[in-house]
């Protein structure tokens, strides 16, 4: 590996260096201090996010060698639990999960081994991607679910 390489590889990042990056993007993001911990909230395409740092870095606590990214929607009323199996089948990257009243997005991003800042750019694209497709995926499994419900129950006839 070459010494420029090595030299702008990320082991470990800041929320001040990642809000950075993501500003480069276009992102509008706001650090926020918050007693269990500091993070960056952001959105897109109407959906807010937060980033929060995972595990500190071990030369320096106020760096991290992976960041959480993570978005809630409120749940009204029920919510069959294959829905979300089918986005988790469906989708590599980010997790789908009930938290209470709250359907929440994650996607986690590992520094381990030192990355480019190119990766971690990449990375919250995916993010900003997987976030975009979430209200549509939902439009478009809820939809058929809740025509098929409206129809009332099958009926089954015997076999001749």
């Amino acid at each position: 590996m070459t010494t420029d390489i090595a030299a702008a590889l990320l082991a470990d990042i800041d929320l001040d260096r990642l809000a950075e990056l993501m500003r480069t993007q276009g992102y509008r993001v706001d650090l926020v201090r918050e007693p269990g911990g500091d993070l960056l909230r952001s959105a897109t395409g109407g959906l807010a996010f937060e980033i929060r740092g995972g595990s500190p870095a071990p030369e320096c606590p106020a760096s991290f060698i992976d960041l959480r990214c993570l978005a809630g929607l409120k749940i009204e009323g029920e919510l069959d639990p294959a829905v979300i199996n089918a986005w988790n089948v469906q989708r590599r990257y980010a997790r789908l999960h009930r938290q209470e009243d709250l359907l929440v997005l994650t996607l986690d991003v590992s520094l381990a081994g030192g990355v480019m800042p190119a990766y971690v750019v990449t990375q919250i694209a995916i993010w900003d991607r997987l976030l975009q497709d979430l209200p549509v995926f939902l439009r478009e499994t809820l939809a058929p679910r809740a025509a098929a419900a409206a129809a009332g129950p099958a009926k089954v006839a015997p076999a001749a």
